[in-house]
């Protein structure tokens, strides 16, 4: 008998079936962006969650939760349905394995693609796997960018310290001798301020994250204690900054940054952030996105941000972002009429 045959899967809009056993499962593989909370803040692309639950004799043991969009225009629907994937699937490693959910997920993303029409599917890790992305009727991405995503073992039974590079320790020393301190805020409007400072002083203002979805992110998140603002001060300052998030035993870097200084700040802010969840229950802490190398043309984050992230000692683990067309033609027609609207 095949033991696929033990499994079936009911796709959903809005909501799972059962949240309080979704959301379970999502705090079991520590997966924030797979919780319902976090359709609140997509809706801020306006993008509306579509649930693949996996079931074995009516309980459900997996899914992944996908986001589609199209257009307002009904004129405009059948060449802007697009559906993107965020974050790795879920799933209750007692009653499935990895393999069996991917099959049955990705028999059953492949039906809706083709029922909805769906023009261009996307997905991208955030977690740092990259079997766990589905692809459509096993086509090769029209466009895949690798990276590793990286994080820091908290559990590894050592001093913390004693595992990052030269550098890292270096700065951490110099902070501790200028007596920066580490501080926290709820305060989200002086947070998106000053990042908004430190992008002004890179001279990357564009690039700035959106302040009013960081202050959904953050307001949403805040009210079950799953998000939290750091800072590093010296002589009462702010010189660094971070937003933390929380799930099961993971925290994740989500938005942060540094103003130019000597003292530190950077690496000692996140030195002591990891001893707080150290010693807590957290295993593991995600600094996101690490280049796989240097490039010429995008040396701030290949080579600075990565290679501040790499002085932790991270585990790296090899993750990517993909594109598939999947109605040529339409998808054409709309990026032809994107570019010809940004031109007006």
């Amino acid at each position: 008998m095949n033991e696929l045959n033990n499994y079936k899967c009911n796709v959903s809009f809005n909501h799972p079936e059962n949240t309080e056993s979704w959301n379970q499962i999502c705090s079991k593989n520590g997966n924030l962006l797979q919780t319902t909370l976090h359709d609140q803040i997509q809706d801020f692309y306006h993008q509306k969650p579509v649930y693949f639950q996996v079931l074995c004799n009516n309980l459900l043991v997996g899914g992944l939760k996908l986001y589609f969009w199209q257009s307002k225009y009904n004129s405009l629907k059948r060449i802007s349905s697009l559906l993107y994937q965020l974050s790795e699937f879920i799933y209750d490693v007692s009653s499935i394995s990895f393999e069996n959910c991917r099959t049955v997920l990705s028999e059953h993303v492949n039906a809706f693609i083709k029922q909805h029409k769906i023009v261009c599917f996307e997905c991208s890790n955030f977690y740092g796997s990259s079997e766990s992305l589905m692809t459509p009727f096993n086509m090769h991405a029209s466009k895949g960018t690798p990276f590793n995503v990286g994080y820091v073992n908290l559990k590894q039974g050592k001093l913390l310290i004693s595992t990052f590079n030269r550098n890292t320790k270096r700065n951490i020393k110099k902070a501790e001798d200028n007596f920066v301190s580490i501080s926290t805020d709820d305060d989200i409007s002086k947070f998106n301020r000053f990042l908004k400072l430190i992008f002004e002083q890179q001279n990357l203002l564009s690039k700035c994250p959106n302040p009013d979805y960081v202050e959904r992110f953050y307001e949403i998140y805040k009210k079950t204690d799953s998000a939290q603002i750091y800072y590093a001060n010296k002589d009462g300052q702010p010189f660094s900054a971070v937003l933390i998030s929380t799930s099961g035993k993971y925290a994740y870097s989500n938005f942060g940054g540094t103003i130019k200084n000597n003292w530190g700040t950077g690496q000692f802010m996140y030195f002591k952030i990891m001893e707080i969840f150290q010693n807590s229950y957290y295993e593991r802490f995600y600094f996101g996105q690490i280049a796989r190398e240097e490039d010429d043309g995008n040396l701030k984050f290949t080579k600075g941000i990565s290679g501040f992230k790499k002085g932790f000692d991270c585990v790296e683990l090899p993750s990517a972002k993909n594109r598939y067309i999947i109605l040529k033609f339409r998808y054409f027609i709309w990026n032809t009429l994107l570019r010809i609207l940004k031109m007006k």
